[in-house]
């Protein structure tokens, strides 16, 4: 488990994800010495306790204390800072929920409710993963039989951004565009560390111009009486509904999509790229998922969405997420103070007796039997949180990561899709984790 932390720091942002979050000082001014700071936190690890609070928000809000300024500091402050602030503050994860549920109603169906997910996305999901496997297998360094691959950036990284693009409905989003949407994940929020604040600054400024270009020029389109269009997805794309809809203007708008492009990049490519980390540690489990598919292969979907579930238990995207008190409340058996802060242990939460312990199973069952049929329980964990600011887009990242396991591990067993390409590995000789720790673990 502990190199499997490793692996996790190394390839995820924490929860608490804002714009510039890096140290440094951005022409003179540290945006991290502004705002109210909690005198005192208090730690909740009880899994009911976390689902209560995590629903609880109006009493326990999720905006972040680097936002909460104090007006007469506020006033004082350079114009950049408080663009920050207030690009910052408009991200949907850090408001009542009010926000979230208007994203929530202008997010494409077809991507967002598991069911109807795995019903649109799974042809074109299994296409498009066969193919990428197939020419990053054919391309990678080494003889047949012993290639090596960089499952981040050369299949992870690449199916998180197809998928992005197809949420925000860009339809011609070539090579040089989907570079620019992954510098600005890379400069956005606590994976924007790396960088000085200035260039995240800059990156997001660059971001919210590219991104307003799109929500414009989809304007003039949908206003012109156009239901077509071979740039725009016009009737489903993410873009285009929030445009339509007139949900929230268009700088709400801007910085909504900037915080998807985040999500939408890292997320996905973290859970394929944790999820071969912690699979490959326990091949007798591999040994297992292949037998119970070859002998009852439409249940294939079932199986590999308990390993991905099972992966999201054990090594949640973040590992705690932090609530401020808005009044006093108590929260099981703590008073808490308003203006205190909570840190919910969403990981401590996950291991619990309750919700299935520490142990890896990777076939665990999470659901319940319904009239005979089985039918997932996706409450079984908070990765993806509960309540009004339940990931969107948590279950279309899991099915892309579900796709690729399927590629990986048992394209031998399933029926390929019809266009495509021969296999080019052996599924039962698959070994990537040594590579995983030189290409991420390296100082």
């Amino acid at each position: 488990m502990d190199r499997l932390r490793r692996l996790q720091t190394q390839l995820t942002a924490t929860n608490s994800a804002c714009p510039y979050a890096g140290i440094v000082e951005p022409r003179g001014y540290p945006p991290t010495a502004v705002g109210i700071k909690p005198k005192k936190y208090h730690h909740v690890k009880d899994p009911k306790i976390i689902a209560a609070a995590l629903r609880d928000n109006k009493r326990l809000s999720s905006m972040l204390p680097r936002f909460r300024v104090p007006e007469d500091q506020y006033e004082k402050l350079p114009e950049e800072i408080k663009d920050v602030i207030e690009n910052g503050k408009m991200w949907a994860v850090f408001q009542d929920g009010a926000q979230h549920k208007l994203l929530r109603q202008s997010f494409p169906h077809h991507f967002m409710v598991y069911d109807l997910t795995r019903k649109y996305n799974l042809e074109w999901m299994r296409e498009y993963m066969a193919q990428l496997v197939h020419d990053v297998v054919l391309s990678s360094a080494g003889p047949a039989g012993a290639r090596e691959i960089d499952i981040k950036r050369q299949i992870a990284k690449p199916a998180s951004q197809e998928l992005l693009c197809r949420v925000f409905g860009l339809k011609q989003a070539n090579k040089k565009l989907r570079g620019l949407l992954s510098d600005f994940a890379d400069h956005s929020g606590d994976t924007g560390g790396r960088y000085t604040v200035v260039e995240n600054m800059d990156v997001y400024k660059h971001g919210l111009k590219v991104v307003g270009e799109f929500i414009d020029e989809i304007d003039v389109l949908l206003k012109s009486g156009a239901t077509t269009s071979p740039k725009y997805d016009l009737e489903n794309g993410l873009i285009a509904r929030l445009v339509r809809e007139k949900r929230m203007d268009k700088k709400w708008m801007r910085n909504q999509c900037m915080m998807w492009i985040l999500g939408g990049t890292h997320n996905p490519a973290n859970l394929i790229s944790l999820t071969m980390g912690i699979i490959l540690q326990h091949p007798d489990q591999i040994k297992k998922l292949r037998r119970l598919v070859r002998e009852k292969p439409e249940d294939a979907p079932l199986y590999v969405h308990r390993v991905s579930s099972e992966v999201l238990r054990i090594l949640p995207p973040a590992q705690v997420v932090v609530r401020i008190a808005e009044e006093d409340l108590t929260l099981g058996k703590k008073f808490i103070k308003k203006g205190d802060g909570v840190i919910l242990h969403l990981e401590l939460g996950n291991h619990s007796k309750h919700l299935g312990g520490t142990e890896f199973d990777a076939l665990r069952v999470q659901g319940n039997n319904h009239n005979g049929k089985y039918k997932f329980d996706q409450r079984k964990h908070f990765a993806f949180g509960v309540g009004p600011h339940r990931c969107l887009g948590g279950e279309t990242g899991q099915l892309l990561t579900e796709v690729f396991l399927e590629n990986i591990f048992l394209a031998d067993i399933l029926p390929r899709p019809p266009s495509a390409p021969p296999l080019l590995h052996d599924p039962t000789k698959v070994n990537l984790l040594v590579l995983l720790e030189l290409l991420l673990f390296k100082k």
